[in-house]
């Protein structure tokens, strides 16, 4: 939360959408005990005033994908700052909230703006006697009493909360009903390291509300639910308690009732954390304690754009699904190292293999080896032979529906490589790759049709959240922004094609990221030392099953290899075009 101040030596901004004035704007914002106080003052403000309360609105600027840095691009003098422009906060009615006296101390300002307001006269005319004032300063210095409170700011709900309903509008394109939307609110209160000032002087109930107040003005539709806790945000086991006690019986409500109404609630049941800042206990108490539902993550890794700058930036937000944010997030193959790339090889040659046989028809896939269940998976391991030379072995899983169960394709292909080589120790076993391919291929594609997987480039930080509209847009070689939605867009992300056409089937996204290092890359000595590169978004149909992880028996065999072979992997797919891989150490 950022206050705005009005200066005794320049006229607020008379239009809140003239970004020339925007540069004149003076920031404060309150220290840490007394964070209560100021946030209480502005709701109050806000609450008991008759007028209709009024949006303050800052232009849109975007980041250059061409540093490692990302700079913000301003344009000169004589281009035109685009018109679109997004509200993050209120202007206090009334004139603003004039400061009292000592409230100056409480605040901390910008130095620019510090200089421009004069703070240190300030400072030093409450010191001093008015008389020895009149003989230094011709007129007066100005005092506090010149100063008010005119807006209120929330830089980082103002673009989070569009980020989060453009990708909600991309997931559930039109015709689809919208989803009911639920923002939870988080307050609390830390113990302050200085023992004289208040223990409650730093709580965020108050903000909470202004919080409230704004995201049902900007999204009328939405429900939003404020939790507040009056444990110390800086203990672990406070944070703990209270996330356990008071957070997840909210969530598990919501998640109940949903599930008494849909059966396909595991579907339609998503989370999504909002990461910036903050405790780091109470944090990783909240992502802890909500791992079970796999939430998805809206990461703002700009954090002071609108403090140091002033400006308004939609891309400081990322979205992160929660494939993303594991610690081992798909990658290209060409990441990888030699030994890997061998596998996915081998995986490849072992589909199309496994593919001819499926499509001549000579097989008893469906009637014997697979009528269980009809999905077959393949294996590929690498280990070393009885020469000590690296070899590749197949598996496929058999699953037969007998008394005696069925035997997966990881158990089956390090069965096959003891058979060749009875000396065989664990320490040999190198990798296992584990993909799930289609059985049902020719009966689920039309005659004539193909199954295709769509693939394009995209500039960071784009988010690859597209409806099958937008890919079709990107074939067509319609231009694509910087969110990752065709340029025909709105700004929440919705497709803007033909009304009379069908409507988008859901398809899954997944990022490959890939990452260049300045010391490759002479032309990026920046100091960043890493530049992200291009990702590429592979779109795969929802009936693929990959990746697919070992199953729990699968997984005791695995760990049991890995007791005196900490650096055996097990690899698994994106897709079945074996497009992106993901490695996973056995745990």
């Amino acid at each position: 939360m950022v206050f705005s101040l009005s200066s005794p030596f320049s006229p607020p901004p008379k239009n809140s959408h003239n970004s020339q004035n925007r540069n004149k704007l003076h920031l404060c914002r309150p220290r840490f005990s007394s964070f209560l106080n100021f946030s209480q003052d502005a709701l109050t403000s806000l609450q008991f005033s008759k007028k209709e309360k009024l949006y303050t609105s800052f232009p849109l600027h975007h980041r250059s994908t061409q540093t490692a840095r990302y700079n913000i691009v301003t344009p000169s003098s004589t281009q035109q700052i685009s018109q679109e422009t997004i509200p993050n906060g209120f202007e206090l009615p009334n004139g603003g909230i004039a400061l009292r006296e000592g409230d100056l101390e409480k605040l901390k300002l910008r130095e620019s703006d510090r200089q421009m307001l004069k703070i240190d006269e300030i400072k030093i005319s409450s010191s001093k006697s008015s008389g020895d004032l009149l003989k230094k300063h011709s007129p007066p210095p100005p005092s506090a009493a010149n100063l008010s409170l005119t807006g209120v700011h929330f830089p980082l709900l103002s673009i989070v909360l569009p980020a989060w309903l453009s990708t909600l509008e991309s997931t559930y394109p039109p015709p689809t009903p919208p989803p009911q939307k639920i923002l939870i609110l988080i307050s609390g209160v830390g113990t302050p390291r200085n023992w004289s000032h208040s223990v409650s002087g730093n709580s965020t109930f108050a903000a909470s509300s202004l919080l409230e107040e704004f995201a049902a003005a900007v999204c009328p539709s939405l429900k939003v639910i404020k939790i507040h806790s009056e444990t110390n945000i800086f203990r672990s086991d406070e944070n703990v308690s209270f996330v356990r006690n008071e957070l997840v019986p909210v969530i598990s409500k919501i998640r109940n009732s949903r599930a008494k109404s849909d059966p396909n609630w595991r579907d339609e049941f998503h989370l999504t954390l909002s990461v910036a800042d903050g405790a780091v206990a109470r944090q990783t108490a909240i992502q802890s304690s909500l791992r079970m539902y796999k939430p998805s993550v809206l990461h703002t890794w700009q954090v002071k754009t609108f403090w140091e700058e002033g400006k308004v930036c939609l891309e400081d937000v990322e979205f992160c699904s929660w494939e993303d944010m594991e610690i081992s997030p798909a990658l290209s193959v060409k990441e990888a190292d030699s030994h890997v790339r061998r596998v996915v090889e081998e995986m490849e040659t072992f589909r199309k293999d496994f593919q001819e046989v499926v499509d001549s028809g000579n097989n008893d896939l469906k009637s014997f080896w697979l009528r269980k269940s009809c999905k077959p998976v393949l294996a590929v391991l690498l280990a070393r032979d009885r020469d000590g030379k690296l070899a590749l072995y197949r598996g496929t899983n058999m699953e037969v529906s007998m008394p005696t169960g069925s035997l997966c394709a990881e158990r089956n292909v390090i069965g096959t490589a003891l058979a060749s080589n009875v000396g065989l120790k664990r320490e040999d076993l190198k990798c296992v790759a584990v993909l799930a391919v289609n059985l049902h291929r020719e009966e689920e594609l039309g005659e004539g049709e193909e199954s295709v997987l769509n693939e394009f480039e995209l500039s960071p930080p784009a988010i690859c959240q597209m409806t099958n509209e937008e890919l079709e847009d990107v074939q067509n070689g319609r231009s694509m922004n910087s969110s990752g939605h065709s340029s025909g867009s709105s700004s929440c992300g919705s497709s803007g094609g033909n009304s009379n056409s069908a409507p988008a089937s859901p398809v899954r996204k997944i990022s490959l990221k890939a990452y260049d290092t300045a010391r490759k890359n002479s032309a990026q000595k920046l100091g960043a030392g890493i530049k992200r590169g291009g990702t590429i978004s592979h779109v795969v149909n929802t009936g693929d099953m990959n990746p697919l992880k070992p199953c729990g028996s699968c997984n005791e065999w695995l760990k049991k290899i890995a007791e005196p072979n900490p650096e055996f992997q097990v690899i698994t797919f994106t897709d079945e075009g074996c497009k992106g891989i993901y490695l996973n150490s056995v745990t």
